[in-house]
């Protein structure tokens, strides 16, 4: 994908290197980073942060899907306006008695085949944030 190279990560590789992501590992983790900011994070960029842990705190009362999604169509296309996104779903599943807030953002054209990329937020014993993703071929009906 054009526009999009490999990242250093803070940890070494096999043989005591720094480690290189993966374009996609790259991509991940910028889209990652905007569900992890709140606004008024990048002094620079202050509407830029979705700050998904807020939602997760009205799974059961308020939650409104179409409001993330506005979120990820907008601020993806300001920060990695690079990638193209398909259309975006936003759903709640439940997972061992725990709702999981689930995000799949299909990033159209990458590499030779379309890939989407699946996000889980919950919240643990302890109502710390935790976070899962990967990447899987293009998801047709969720």
């Amino acid at each position: 994908m054009e526009g999009i190279g490999k990242e250093i990560c803070f940890t070494l590789d096999n043989f005591q290197q720094p480690r290189l992501l993966s374009p996609k590992e790259t991509i991940a983790r910028m889209i990652l980073n905007l569900f992890l900011l709140r606004p008024g994070n990048i002094p620079s960029l202050p509407h830029i942060g979705i700050d998904i842990q807020s939602y997760l705190y009205r799974l059961e009362d308020d939650f409104d899907p179409e409001e993330i999604k506005e979120k990820i169509y907008t601020q993806c296309a300001e920060i990695v306006s690079f990638i193209s996104l398909g259309d975006v779903k936003v759903f709640v599943a439940p997972l061992n008695g725990q709702d999981v807030l689930i995000v799949a953002i299909p990033i159209v054209g990458f590499e030779e085949d379309d890939s989407t990329l699946l996000l889980g937020f919950k919240q643990n014993e302890k109502n710390e944030l935790s976070v899962a993703y990967e990447f899987q071929k293009a998801i047709q009906n969720i």
